[in-house]
């Protein structure tokens, strides 16, 4: 658990939270060249390993801005694709679907103007425990405020190296993560 100093002999328990786009992130062109354009619904599972390494070591939870959230059922869906692609859902319990990392989706705003940005800053006002997060995307339309933690994916490739080293630029501590 990390600790984050509030005041004078306080201390409050740092909540980590990854906005997770999947598009571009965890399956890419790339991943459909390998799988054979299936739906798209092939994640790559160095990608989806990576994401397990980064949600473990950081002790951080999963909230889903990628369009995959208006789908019915998008949480059972993505749960899904995790564990077919890898993810070491064991650990986690008997019950994957109730105890899995994935704690929420952000709010809809296509159409009205807004950006995805403006969906994570409202989830982040209503979620005010969380008090450290990242963004995985392969858009760039984030809040200027949200540059210096989002970490911009190539749709090309998805989860990159290169993303890795900046996602342990912004959390440190991953020690473990090298």
């Amino acid at each position: 658990m990390t600790l984050l100093n509030c005041g004078y002999f306080l201390y409050c328990r740092v909540m980590r939270v990854i906005f997770l786009d999947i598009d571009g992130v965890l399956n890419s062109h790339r991943t459909a060249i390998g799988f054979q354009h299936v739906l798209m619904r092939k994640f790559d599972p160095v990608a989806v390993m990576m994401l397990y390494r980064i949600v473990k070591n950081a002790d951080a939870a999963i909230v889903i801005s990628s369009t995959w959230r208006l789908s019915k059922g998008w949480k059972t869906l993505v749960w899904g694709c995790l564990r077919e692609a890898g993810w070491p859902w064991e650990e986690y319990g008997f019950v994957p679907q109730d105890s899995c990392p994935i704690i929420g989706k952000t709010v809809n705003y296509l159409g009205a103007g807004k950006i995805r940005g403006n969906e994570i800053d409202v989830w982040l006002n209503e979620h005010p425990e969380y008090n450290d997060y990242i963004i995985l995307d392969d858009d760039s339309d984030m809040l200027e405020s949200q540059m210096n933690r989002f970490i911009h994916c190539d749709s090309k490739v998805g989860l990159s190296y290169e993303n890795w080293q900046r996602i342990r630029e912004i959390w440190p501590e991953e020690g473990e993560l090298a």
